[in-house]
């Protein structure tokens, strides 16, 4: 086994993907020489080192823009010591594919339940498989739920009962699921409630699997399999793994609600949140997506980037930053966005329908699955993150000379002065910000 680059691979194929398509692959002697100094920032960690030969000439890098969570940092430690055994084993050559592949399942299940990862490790495998079957010719959707603080005994084994047609129909995939104990015995079948919308505000998960993901705790997990072959895995009331077009992917919420300014005080938060599960919402139903996302009484990436050029004189009071930011991004969407797409506007239809049948003007305010449809609307929505909608379905005027897609040409045109977020059909999302390197995505999920 060519060691090196086998190891190259396996990262880019069962590593790198888990914490989404932004994550790099390193292997130059700069970083190699100064790694201890690169990899962690402010306490911030950007760098994961995989050695895994213990030659310092066969180690690579992962770096990513948006810093690791020690969630992310442990399930690279799992992945990586499974792969350690294989790439120090002589003699492996003919099985090191199946082993890596496996490794990868192995890390993630020892991260959702470290005792009893075996049991998760058999969930995990079957749904894979299942993922390609079908029950009277239709996909198969299937949920099952793992209690470890159930102390019932389970007078049937899951693992016997999937052995049988009819346990493939038993659950809806969303919010039926039979729910086993620590081993593997099903001690219940039940329908999982729906929560409340206060608390629903707070469960990180889309929106068609709330009543499971919100069935799940710090000692739950719950594996769902969709009919579009997606596996996802819920624990801890949010979506933490989810297996999409082949890969695996750790969803990294709070990462990527930083990245949306969800730091920040006041009521923004609220309009961040509320963003944010509806482009789960939007990704996980198919749809696509364009979103302009901006701040209200703030100094915009357009500014930043003026006076990062010397643009802008350097001794303007932050104030006036704000007063010339918010003069121009209103201008600039007052030049992009048609009159009639603005909810403001008086004379068009679109807008009065909107004012006088939605339940409230603010984002944050309007029920989830409402959110969903106006964003899935053909064209761009407009948010402030006090929450007002500027405009919805927005056919925006691109500048001349762009070369990219229609939604994606739109996001970046979106990002001049806020940030502009791409959802695909493939469920695939991706946000652009001017603060970001150039070319560079501030961040992207799946």
């Amino acid at each position: 086994m060519e060691a090196k680059k086998s190891i190259i691979e396996a990262v880019a194929e069962y590593l790198a993907p888990l914490f989404g398509p932004a994550t790099e692959i390193l292997d130059d002697d700069y970083t190699r020489e100064n790694f201890e100094d690169l990899a962690e920032m402010n306490g911030r960690r950007f760098m994961l080192r995989v050695a895994l030969t213990g030659q310092p000439e066969d180690e690579v890098y992962l770096f990513r823009a948006i810093p690791f969570t020690e969630t992310e940092q442990a399930i690279a430690h799992n992945i990586l010591e499974e792969w350690e055994k294989i790439f120090t084993t002589p003699h492996i050559d003919d099985y090191a594919a199946v082993c890596i592949r496996q490794a990868q399942i192995i890390g993630i299940a020892k991260i959702l339940s470290p005792a009893r990862h075996t049991t998760v490790l058999r969930m995990l495998n079957l749904l894979s498989f299942w993922s390609s079957e079908t029950y009277e010719g239709d996909k198969i959707s299937f949920c099952v739920g793992i209690d470890e603080d159930d102390p019932r005994p389970g007078c049937v084994n899951f693992f016997d009962a999937s052995k049988e047609d009819y346990a493939k129909v038993l659950t809806s995939g969303c919010d039926t699921l039979l729910v086993c104990n620590a081993e593997g015995g099903i001690t219940s079948y039940c329908e999982a409630a729906l929560p409340a919308e206060a608390e629903a505000a707070h469960v990180y998960a889309p929106l068609a699997f709330l009543p499971v993901a919100y069935w799940t705790s710090q000692n739950r997990c719950a594996f769902c399999l969709s009919r579009n072959g997606d596996i996802l895995i819920f624990k801890n009331r949010q979506l933490f793994f989810a297996k999409r077009r082949g890969k695996w992917l750790h969803f990294s919420h709070q990462a990527y609600l930083a990245e949306l300014g969800y730091q920040g005080q006041g009521g923004s938060r609220g309009t961040i949140e509320a963003l944010y599960l509806s482009l789960l919402d939007v990704s996980f139903r198919r749809k696509g997506a364009c979103i302009g996302f901006f701040r209200t009484n703030a100094v915009t990436p357009w500014m930043i980037n003026e006076r990062r050029n010397q643009r802008i004189g350097q001794n303007i009071s932050q104030d006036e930053l704000v007063r010339v930011s918010q003069d121009r991004l209103h201008g600039y969407l007052n030049e992009i966005v048609s009159q009639g797409d603005m909810l403001a506007h008086d004379a068009s239809s679109k807008a009065a329908l909107l004012r006088s049948a939605l339940p409230s003007l603010n984002f944050a305010q309007i029920p989830r699955k409402l959110r969903a449809e106006l964003l899935s609307i053909d064209g761009a929505t407009l948010i402030f993150d006090d929450g007002s909608i500027f405009a919805v379905g927005a056919i925006l005027k691109i500048p001349g000379g762009s070369s990219s897609g229609g939604r994606k040409a739109a996001a970046m045109t979106l990002a001049e002065h806020g940030i502009g977020i791409k959802v695909s059909n493939d469920g695939h999302i991706t946000a652009w910000s001017r603060r970001a390197e150039e070319g560079q995505a501030l961040f992207e999920i799946g």
